[in-house]
């Protein structure tokens, strides 16, 4: 018996999302996602990966170097802070009163596949993230570091899994087809 290999199907990471732009969409995801999508920025940055990194995640942090600031600047001592104040949120001690804004998404290249409306007029789409693309944060980078952190060890945090993977969702908007320069100066606009 010979077995047939499956095409045409894309793999990937799916996100439910809505454009908002032509080239441009918006949805929640959960930290396991979010984790799995975009690698902890503090890990990229550490002196070793670079040099000792797979030819991928070598070109990833290369190609984020390019459209991001390092965290060595003030945005890398707020991290810790973020991270308190988003566990805080999480186990309601600031009641309704907390936010995390959307954190701004850049899969360098083509994603694998954008669906039809899976309700009509709804604008609601499935988009499938290819499983290697280079997703990069060009805006929130502190804040997705913080979730990093926060998946890392919830319990130093008092979180737990169960807490994190129950109704914690992260807001995102994500860009896409866009260039570096592009990506770049949305980082940097106001």
């Amino acid at each position: 018996m010979r077995l047939t290999v499956p095409s045409g199907v894309p793999e990937g990471i799916a996100l439910t999302v809505i454009p908002f732009r032509e080239d441009a969409v918006i949805g929640t995801m959960s930290l396991a996602t979010l984790v799995r999508l975009v690698p902890s920025p503090r890990q990229e940055e550490y002196p070793r990966v670079p040099r000792a990194a797979s030819g991928h995640d070598r070109r990833r942090a290369e190609l984020r170097a390019n459209v991001q600031r390092t965290l060595k600047s003030q945005k890398g001592k707020n991290i810790p802070d973020y991270a308190e104040y988003i566990a805080a949120g999480i186990l309601g001690k600031h009641g309704s009163a907390w936010s995390t804004p959307p954190i701004t998404l850049w899969p360098a290249g083509e994603t694998a596949a954008m669906s039809d409306e899976l309700i009509p007029d709804s604008g609601l789409r499935r988009l499938t993230v290819a499983a290697d693309a280079m997703v990069i944060a060009i805006d929130g980078e502190t804040q997705t570091t913080a979730w990093h952190d926060i998946y890392q060890d919830p319990e130093s945090f008092g979180l737990t899994y169960t807490e994190l993977g129950r109704g914690v969702r992260i807001p995102f908007e994500l860009y896409l087809g866009i260039s570096p320069a592009d990506a770049r100066q949305i980082f940097y606009d106001p």
